[in-house]
């Protein structure tokens, strides 16, 4: 405890020279890098930016050698600077985004219920806050997943049918965790939330393998009784939610529908072919969503891994009886490296009307990658901001990670899929250490909103990774620099010249005005 109480001591001292409300990180040097340390007293944080001045560009920057989306003001100017001019093109218009965000687990929402009132408010107000990330979306899995303490479903019934869901009931994992703990994330953002629901497995006595785990499908074919069961139990979690208040943008046909095609899978799931998924939906998902006046809810479907585009889009979206009931494509990271980031965009101009969601990404759970948080990495910080560069670059409308918070080992996980997160709790102590991660993606979450257009930029970024958006007569860009050496450009817009420096191994956003002066 001593380098706790020697470190606030450091922190509360800085915090006294800081002329805005922003808050400095209280920094701790772990194995693999910088963390952030959060207690009940002290949290870092980050002012909104409400105004900038013409000739003038504000600049967030995080490194690998501790900055953390620190801000300072630079000119404009007449002339480059710099050999290299990047081309900010307005006029050249693409997606609208929809939000950043990350999802409310069983696992994530019981370990911010359990640690101190205080330190409770520091993770949310750090994730939804104006001086946080301001967060807009999330993601909440329908019933149990791995991030579970053990499987469950709603209407298990012990194993026996139950056709009517009679016994259909909210766990305790809704009543105490999930609902307060999204209720108190929606009081604290500007707006409410544009929460994507997903179902990982149906109850047990649906399914052909009578197992909520391993390789199993619905019973039956769609149009039949269980298939229609099904549905139906889609809006009764619907209604359950918003009775107690929540209500959803979006709703996917099945988590990973591909893991119940595979034998022995090890947690909660159920396979679907994209055949059967258009099936399901055009005969008995979409049409009893529309019934019961959830029409409005975005029906996304795959929530699965890119190499299965575009041809698991083309199934479904080429059917019109399928396709006038879905909204999105869900897209996960996990195998990125089989398939090039174009795939994106191609499946956007086979189906320029349908958006495409970055559902679900992690870090720590590949056969590649070291289970478990590593805490301080900015490696993994680099994979964030990478996947997220290239994604908005192809036509993705927004970014969903996966478990807001996680413990030391990186669970619960009730088959110990341990993985990393941005925020980690240690609960002994009662603090947190906010990663890498968490910076790399408020750079884009805090300072892109909803309903930014994403444009172009010209020009050879050099192994950087860069991305542009407009809003309201502001621009915004994204550089990543995963280089070891310093990167300059000049970046055009209209008639006047903002000349960037990019440190090695950093993130920068840059926030300008585009009168042109």
């Amino acid at each position: 405890m001593i380098w706790l109480k020697f470190n606030w001591l450091l922190a509360s001292l800085f915090m006294v020279a800081v002329v805005s409300g922003s808050k400095p990180c209280w920094k701790k040097m772990m194995k693999n890098g910088v963390v952030c340390v959060c207690n009940s007293s002290y949290c870092d944080s980050s002012d909104p930016i409400d105004k900038v001045d013409n000739g003038k560009v504000i600049v967030i920057q995080s490194t690998s050698s501790g900055d953390r989306l620190v801000r300072k003001t630079v000119s404009t100017s007449n002339k480059p600077s710099n050999k290299k001019i990047l081309t900010f093109r307005p006029d050249l218009k693409y997606q609208k985004i929809a939000g950043f965000g990350g999802a409310f687990t069983d696992s994530a929402t019981m370990l911010i219920n359990n640690v101190s009132a205080r330190l409770r408010m520091q993770i949310m107000r750090s994730y939804y806050a104006k001086d946080g990330s301001r967060y807009t979306m999330g993601r909440v899995p329908i019933a149990s997943t791995d991030f579970s303490t053990h499987r469950y479903t709603y209407d298990d019934n012990n194993n026996k049918p139950d056709f009517d869901l009679k016994n259909f009931s909210l766990a305790m994992e809704d009543l105490h965790y999930k609902i307060p703990i999204i209720k108190l994330a929606n009081k604290i953002a500007d707006k409410p939330l544009k929460l994507v629901a997903t179902p990982w497995t149906a109850p047990a006595w649906m399914k052909t393998n009578n197992k909520l785990i391993g390789m199993g499908s619905l019973k039956g074919q769609a149009g039949d009784n269980y298939h229609t069961t099904w549905a139906n139990y889609f809006v009764k979690f619907l209604d359950s939610y918003s009775k107690r208040g929540i209500t959803f943008w979006g709703i996917t046909a099945q988590n990973e529908p591909t893991d119940g095609n595979t034998p022995n899978f090890s947690f909660q799931c159920m396979g679907f072919k994209p055949d059967a998924e258009r099936d399901f939906i055009k005969k008995d998902l979409g049409p009893t969503l529309a019934k019961h006046n959830y029409s409005h809810v975005n029906l996304i479907i795959l929530d699965d891994n890119r190499p299965l585009l575009p041809e698991w889009a083309i199934k479904i979206l080429k059917d019109k009886d399928a396709r006038k009931y879905v909204k999105g494509i869900g897209i996960h990271w996990y195998l990125d490296v089989l398939v090039p980031v174009t795939v994106l965009n191609v499946t956007h101009y086979l189906f320029p009307d349908v958006f495409i969601l970055a559902t679900e990404a992690c870090t720590g759970t590949s056969l590649f990658d070291t289970p478990g948080p590593l805490l301080g990495s900015w490696a993994r910080g680099v994979r964030y901001s990478t996947s997220i560069i290239d994604d908005l670059n192809n036509f993705v409308v927004g970014w969903l990670d996966w478990n807001l918070v996680l413990d030391l080992k990186g669970g619960p996980n009730w088959v110990k899929n341990f993985a990393d997160s941005p925020i980690i709790i240690d609960s002994k102590q009662d603090v947190i250490y906010k990663q890498p991660m968490f910076y790399h993606l408020a750079h884009f979450s805090k300072y892109i909103n909803p309903g930014s257009v994403r444009v172009g930029i010209k020009g050879d970024t050099n192994n950087t990774k860069i991305v542009g958006v407009i809003d309201s007569g502001r621009g915004v860009v994204v550089i990543l620099n995963p280089n070891p050496m310093v990167e300059k450009f000049s970046l055009k817009v209209g008639n006047i010249y903002i000349d960037m420096e990019v440190p090695k191994d950093s993130i920068q956003t840059y926030i300008f005005n585009l009168s042109g002066k």
